[in-house]
């Protein structure tokens, strides 16, 4: 009779047992629940058929509230298996070679720590696995400027995410300084715990130089912009011996900034668009080119330079963000 009192003056929500209780006292016509009821009436509050409707109401909507979270906690759960599921699985292209990517590579790649699971596991996202890049891809870049990353002392990555392609470039030339741009601030925030955590993997396996290169990046490495807008006002011109982009481009779009970044000899890579535009799983389709930088060379070749040795590019599809320049 109490509960009944209580709920019918305040209107409020009961927990299930409650309202059973208080509906069997309703229903079996207990005089200290009539009595209840009939108070309640006398004070223009609620009569006992109301107490026992509102009762009804009441559970009613806790079952239906159970039945929802249930159903909830049951999607969720696929939803955690399903993840769970593609995270090991061979599907998972940012631990595991991609079918028909082995050609791209050679056995020096292939060896390196940088692509083992063991080590990309530092790198996992943060947000989703859209921000992180194949690790067939990641091997493919390295192989194509294998030369240009033995002698290279300064390296950006445009587009870095927390730095996995990073950890490569790090283990193939650990006397270079490695940098990055990413747009993404969360991705920002967890580079260097991402950085150092490879670090200390590459210590333990005796690679104590690429070990200093990831926590010498992890410290002031990365910075948070606008990698599109990297160079713009000319201060990094001639910096750079690689310049590697995270984002597809037109090819008429590729700031000239990029190329000047460049030093004699340097290179840069990045995924031009096919044209006309091909659009598949909500990317464009692209090509991977590397274009080598001529002793003042100042103007972007793009492809009027043919392939061969200063443009080269991965005669295979591939599907990235398009980023294009604001127009006036």
């Amino acid at each position: 009779s109490v509960i009944i009192q209580w709920f019918v003056q305040r209107r409020g929500n009961i927990d299930q047992d409650s309202a059973v209780m208080s509906l069997e006292l309703c229903e079996a016509g207990d005089g200290i629940a009539g009595k209840t009821a009939s108070e309640a009436h006398s004070n223009n509050v609620c009569d006992h058929d109301r107490v026992r409707a509102f009762l009804q109401e009441q559970i009613k909507k806790i079952e239906a509230n159970k039945l929802e979270a249930n159903n909830t906690d049951a999607h969720d759960t696929n939803a955690n298996e399903t993840e769970k599921d593609f995270y090991n699985s061979k599907d998972n292209t940012f631990f595991y070679d991609v079918m028909g990517w082995e050609t791209t590579t050679v056995s020096k790649v292939d060896k390196l720590l940088a692509v083992t699971p063991s080590l990309r596991e530092a790198f996992v996202p943060v947000c989703d696995w859209e921000e992180v890049g194949a690790v067939s891809l990641h091997k493919a870049v390295a192989t194509k400027m294998l030369d240009t990353l033995r002698r290279a002392k300064r390296i950006i990555d445009l587009g870095c995410g927390t730095g996995a392609l990073l950890a490569i470039f790090a283990e193939l030339a650990p006397r270079a300084k490695l940098e990055g741009i990413e747009g993404m601030e969360q991705l920002v925030e967890a580079a260097p715990r991402r950085l150092v955590r490879a670090a200390e993997i590459f210590e333990r396996a005796g690679k104590q130089e690429a070990g200093k290169a990831m926590r010498v990046a992890a410290v002031d490495g990365i910075a948070h912009g606008d990698a599109f807008g990297f160079n713009a006002d000319g201060s990094c011109n001639g910096l750079y011996n690689v310049v590697t982009v995270g984002f597809a481009m037109i090819n008429e779009d590729v700031p000239i900034a990029f190329w000047n970044a460049l030093a004699d000899g340097g290179q840069l890579c990045v995924a031009i668009c096919d044209e006309p535009l091909q659009v598949a799983y909500e990317k464009y389709q692209a090509r991977i080119h590397f274009f080598t930088k001529k002793k003042g060379e100042g103007k972007f070749p793009g492809f009027r330079a043919p392939l061969g040795r200063r443009h080269e590019k991965i005669d295979i599809p591939v599907h990235f963000e398009l980023v294009r320049p604001m127009r006036q």
